[in-house]
């Protein structure tokens, strides 16, 4: 039987851990990460890192900002690594009862200054 490379857990688990990207768990309220992925620009706001709450802005699904969960990051199958956006992977984000699997992260950045 044929299985996809992807879908191996020993292959994902290979790829997450070398790639390189932001511990969203790590950020503190109001810290901004600019995400640029294959398709979109996105702008995260968060609201609460433990759990994942964020402001999202950007992309096709959020041209106004909306509050949502950012699940973490993914290969684009079942498997996601939470709390994490990792370069080259796919950002999963929940918000207005729909989830959101974004294209290949290209570009991360975090804002130093915080909103007050």
């Amino acid at each position: 039987m044929w299985v996809p490379r992807l879908s191996v857990l020993e292959h994902f688990v290979r790829r997450c851990a070398g790639s390189e990207g932001i511990d969203v768990t790590e950020l503190e309220p109001f810290q901004i990460i600019h995400a640029q992925t294959l398709n979109h620009e996105y702008r995260l706001t968060m609201i609460d890192a433990r759990e994942g709450r964020v402001i999202v802005e950007g992309g096709a699904y959020f041209p106004e900002p909306v509050e949502g969960h950012l699940r973490g990051s993914s290969a684009g199958g079942a498997m996601l690594r939470l709390g994490w956006i990792g370069l080259g992977l796919h950002m999963e984000i929940e918000s207005l009862g729909h989830r959101l699997v974004t294209s290949p992260v290209r570009a991360l950045r975090v804002e130093e200054e915080r909103l007050q």
